[in-house]
């Protein structure tokens, strides 16, 4: 579970196919619940005692890509938030994501706008604007070797290797990063550069989360990508 004053929760959820009273449909993937939690030791697993549905997002069942994308968003919350710590904003970008997008699919560079407006209210925001291991700012117009292991754009003295970034999609990158409240796509970008763009970011949340995101394929699927 996701929740907003302690991080992301595991639970058992016992009987939970018998008891519709304690449960009724709360247990449902894009579920919004009142939950009440307990457990006998600080070490002991918690136990849901019963749970409220407060809000069904029932659009994102309704289409298979808005199904990937709705299963993504919660995967990479789950996998990028810590265990029983608190992260408010990560919270808040969740039940955001689901009222945005329940009922339009985002396209794939909405997607990565949203990305990292979730790696940055986590801290983990890569850096697209100066290279990450000397600091020096990368000229407006230039192309830039992105890194996903080092968590950006590396330059060429500093021996910038990976990914590289033309100045157009560099800007585009740079001003997403900027986008963290507003969410909006700052420009157009053409086919070509979305491919590289997914490549980025899948690499980066890869490196930042130690694995793939197993619904990334469908929604990439989704995308024609």
């Amino acid at each position: 579970m996701a929740t907003a004053d302690a991080g992301t929760l595991s639970a058992i959820a016992r009987h939970a196919r018998r008891s519709t009273k304690r449960f009724g449909g709360a247990l449902e993937l894009f579920t919004v619940m009142e939950a009440r939690l307990e457990r006998r030791k600080e070490e002991a697993p918690w136990n849901l005692a019963s749970a409220r549905v407060l809000r069904y997002h029932e659009g994102f069942a309704g289409d298979v890509g808005r199904f990937a994308a709705g299963s993504y968003a919660i995967e990479l919350h789950r996998m990028l938030v810590p265990h029983e710590i608190a992260e408010v904003e990560a919270y808040s970008w969740l039940l955001d994501f689901f009222g945005r997008y329940e009922n339009a699919l985002p396209g794939p560079e909405q997607m990565v706008v949203e990305e990292l407006a979730l790696l940055t209210v986590l801290g983990h925001a890569p850096r697209f604007d100066r290279c990450v291991t000397c600091g020096r700012e990368a000229p407006e117009r230039s192309w830039a070797s992105f890194d996903h292991a080092a968590g950006g754009i590396v330059c060429r003295s500093c021996g910038g290797r990976g990914i590289r970034l033309g100045s157009r999609l560099r800007t585009f990158l740079i001003e997403a990063n900027a986008a963290a409240e507003s969410r909006e796509v700052p420009g157009k970008i053409d086919a070509s550069e979305v491919v590289i763009l997914r490549r980025c970011l899948d690499l980066y949340v890869r490196a930042v989360a130690d694995r793939e995101p197993r619904s990334m394929t469908a929604l990439r699927s989704a995308w024609g990508l």
